[in-house]
């Protein structure tokens, strides 16, 4: 039996608009995650898959409810622990791949990804050497000097899984990720998470439109008006 790695407990989410509208987007979320599963999160636009990420990955939190992370027997009640531990704990153990990247334009390939490592204090001679290894793991180190504009959507993707790796996190949490691909990128991409999931144990949770996406996933999670409907 695999270890719980995540799990979230009734949580709930509610935006309001300028007009005052209040949206419920999360409505009494309870989801539980095992260590090195692939799990897939799945629905329409605007049903809060993007917030629930956000929030299993310490970059938001709920209004109510709470989400706890196993590391290794460490226990991390989110609610119980400040900021500058959500920080380190994010910075160290979960890495993100976003649509859009979000790489740094004045910074070329291989210092968009040594950054988390560096915030983290490694070395600068480790992060490179950590940095360059990822991006030829991920077959993109020919275009280690270039910048974010000079790159293709593909690459920039590539290179953002590398950034996400560096800190050799225990999960890795990706929104939409083929979103902006065509469907040969999105076929590399799904045969590389696969081949990274395995050779570094990681826990992948990936909010998707792709069909190709959630078949190629240990679980599939549907999502309908800020609930899960089918695990």
């Amino acid at each position: 039996m695999k270890d719980l790695i995540l799990q979230a407990q009734a949580i709930w989410k509610t935006y309001t608009t300028k007009t005052g509208i209040v949206n419920e987007v999360l409505r009494n979320i309870d989801l539980e995650i095992l260590k090195g599963e692939f799990v897939s999160i799945v629905g329409p636009s605007g049903v809060g898959k993007s917030t629930l990420l956000h929030i299993l990955g310490t970059l938001e939190k709920p209004d109510s409810g709470n989400v706890i992370l196993n590391l290794n027997g460490s226990i991390y009640d989110y609610s119980r622990v400040n900021e500058g531990k959500l920080s380190e704990i994010r910075n160290k153990n979960i890495g993100f791949v976003f649509q859009f990247h979000h790489l740094l334009a004045e910074f070329t390939a291989i210092e968009n990804v040594m950054i988390p490592a560096l915030i983290r204090n490694i070395s600068y001679s480790e992060a490179l050497h950590r940095g360059f290894y990822l991006l030829e793991r991920v077959g993109v180190a020919s275009i280690k000097d270039q910048k974010p504009s000079e790159l293709s959507g593909g690459e920039q993707q590539r290179v953002a899984i590398a950034r996400a790796l560096i800190n050799n996190p225990e999960i890795l949490i990706a929104d939409e990720p083929t979103g902006n691909l065509d469907s040969v990128n999105a076929q590399k991409f799904i045969k590389l998470m696969k081949e990274l999931q395995s050779e570094y144990k990681l826990t992948l949770i990936v909010a998707t439109h792709s069909n190709e996406v959630a078949k190629n996933s240990d679980r599939i999670l549907k999502m309908s008006d800020g609930q899960i409907v089918t695990t």
